[in-house]
């Protein structure tokens, strides 16, 4: 079964293709007769349909469980669970300059322990750099705070998770892939926790690895739920049209549609102004 409304239009729109093709092959013939020296002096045909009437048989469907669309829309469920658990795992994934720069009794790591310290590194696989780190500093080498997390940082890293979150949830109720969405959200709370929490530049990080668990641990903050839509019943009646199951109905339960259809052709005109701008329009025929 199909919506009455998309199936006459599909009629409508097959007939403009059809016109289409029509002009189309019209244009070979014209290039056919262009080269030929006695075709040349020939009218090119061409074809159009002025009124194209139609007697259409349908079936008018009863509405029934069965021909109902249940349309389901995501939506972030707990906002503030979501943020905590985006940030969790960003503390316990990324380095910072707190982590790395010196310990909690706030020494201070000389410009030969940071040289000493970078060649420690080892590479491990899946490990990919960090491409859009700060420039070494003198400051990176300042005395580490010993808070882990100072107050006014951590409400800098909600704020901007926040406002991720508010784009997750937007996207999600404009029916957009979940998977997709989550992944994005991921990626743009990573930089956010960067923004606020410097890497240093000589510390490799898998970002990846970082974001891939993130849109996994915030999944369950994310449900769907059933949205009834009106649009169905704005759009009116589904119609059985198929030809097999219109013969197993009586007579009775069909309906005969009659529709014309009259060709309104439009064609490109151009107008020239004083000032010698030419504006292209399109009208009727």
């Amino acid at each position: 079964m199909v919506k009455l409304n998309e199936y006459l239009g599909s009629i409508a729109s097959s007939i403009a293709e059809a016109r289409l093709v029509s002009d189309l092959k019209s244009l070979e013939v014209a290039e056919q007769f262009s080269k030929h020296e006695l075709l040349k002096h020939f009218s090119v045909p061409r074809f159009k349909a002025e009124n194209i009437e139609l007697t259409i048989p349908v079936a008018i469907a009863e509405t029934g469980q069965d021909d109902t669309t249940t349309t389901y829309v995501a939506s972030v469920e707990n906002k503030v669970g979501l943020r905590n658990a985006t940030i969790k795992v960003l503390q316990d994934r990324l380095p910072y300059a707190k982590n790395v720069v010196g310990d909690t009794k706030g020494d201070i790591i000389s410009k030969e322990d940071v040289a000493t310290f970078s060649q420690d590194i080892k590479p491990v696989e899946e490990i990919v750099p960090f491409d859009e780190v700060q420039l070494p500093r003198e400051e990176s080498l300042a005395p580490p705070i010993k808070d882990d997390f100072p107050d006014h940082k951590i409400a800098e890293l909600e704020n901007s998770i926040n406002q991720e979150i508010v784009k997750l949830d937007t996207n999600l109720k404009l029916g957009l892939s979940t998977e997709k969405e989550l992944s994005a959200y991921a990626e743009r709370a990573v930089r956010a926790f960067t923004k606020v929490y410097p890497i240093p530049p000589y510390v490799r990080v898998d970002l990846i690895g970082t974001q891939n668990v993130v849109s996994q641990n915030v999944k369950s903050y994310v449900k769907s739920a059933p949205v009834t839509d009106d649009s169905a019943a704005k759009a009116g009646p589904r119609v059985i049209v198929e030809g097999h199951k219109l013969r197993e109905l009586p007579p009775e339960n069909i309906v005969q549609i009659k529709m014309t259809l009259k060709e309104e052709s439009l064609e490109w005109y151009a107008s020239e102004n004083e000032e010698g701008n030419v504006s292209n329009k399109l009208l009727p025929e």
